[in-house]
């Protein structure tokens, strides 16, 4: 059976094609929600059509942090197949307990994750989330999450300098090779990626104190990799694992009715 998972997250809508529980191949698009869902239309039947994928009758399952175009992909993925997309609900998947004081909080992302992390790994669970935001959510191996710490993403704290300020330039994400710098883009470079080395370092060694030791740290997220010190300190690195946990979720819902 076919999937089209797909996270409409605040920066960026991720595009997964599964055949059964593979992933087969992915695509992204900025997000925009001033454009036409022709925008979103073009890029799902460009890369289908591509690939021969036959759009009719392909299960989708969305989720979806940017309320303002849930509406309108989920009218186009059910006009483009054929078949009512599945959207995460908490709820219908009780395999995750939620131990938080607010669930409808929580992005269906960060849940995503957690089903994921859950399914393939079965340890408590540290999820450090390298998006928009940087989100650190923690898992027991019985799957309660129980709660997460956020901060601004890698770009949205670069961004936020040459936004805020006149004299400060736009930064590629690119981690230099000297915590000082010599010009104004080797500063910026050395002040926020060098330092996010040390606040995801020492966010995960605090959830660890607080938690135990025994929570492994997977890191996943569309700036998965940009910090290489880092390397050494996650047990895995899967920068699909939001994908997987949209399949895997749509899988069981599917089956159980």
């Amino acid at each position: 059976m076919y999937w089209l998972a797909v996270d409409i997250g605040n920066s960026t809508v991720l595009f997964g094609v599964f055949k059964d529980d593979e992933l087969v191949y992915q695509w992204s698009i900025e997000t925009n929600i001033k454009t036409d869902v022709s925008y979103y239309e073009r890029s799902i039947t460009e890369q289908l059509i591509e690939r021969q994928v036959d759009i009719k009758g392909l299960q989708s399952v969305i989720s979806c942090v940017v309320p303002d175009l849930l509406v309108s992909i989920l009218e186009l993925l059910g006009w483009l197949t054929g078949k009512t997309p599945l959207t995460v609900q908490f709820d219908l998947y009780p395999g995750i307990s939620l131990q938080i004081d607010h669930p409808l909080e929580l992005g269906t992302d960060l849940f995503v994750n957690a089903i994921a992390a859950k399914h393939l790994h079965k340890s408590n669970s540290i999820i450090v989330d390298f998006g928009t935001a940087l989100t650190f959510t923690v898992l027991t191996k019985e799957g309660k999450l129980v709660g997460v710490s956020i901060a601004p993403g890698l770009e949205t704290a670069v961004r936020s300098l040459y936004q805020g300020t006149a004299q400060l330039p736009k930064v590629p994400l690119a981690f230099p090779k000297s915590v000082i710098g010599k010009n104004t883009v080797e500063s910026i470079q050395g002040g926020v990626l060098v330092g996010y080395v040390g606040l995801v370092s020492h966010l995960i060694t605090s959830i660890r104190h607080e938690f135990g030791l025994d929570y492994i740290a997977i890191a996943t997220g569309s700036m998965t990799g940009i910090l290489p010190p880092l390397d050494e300190i996650f047990e895995v690195t899967d920068p699909d694992l939001t994908l997987k946990g949209l399949q895997i979720y749509a899988a069981d819902i599917y089956t159980s009715h």
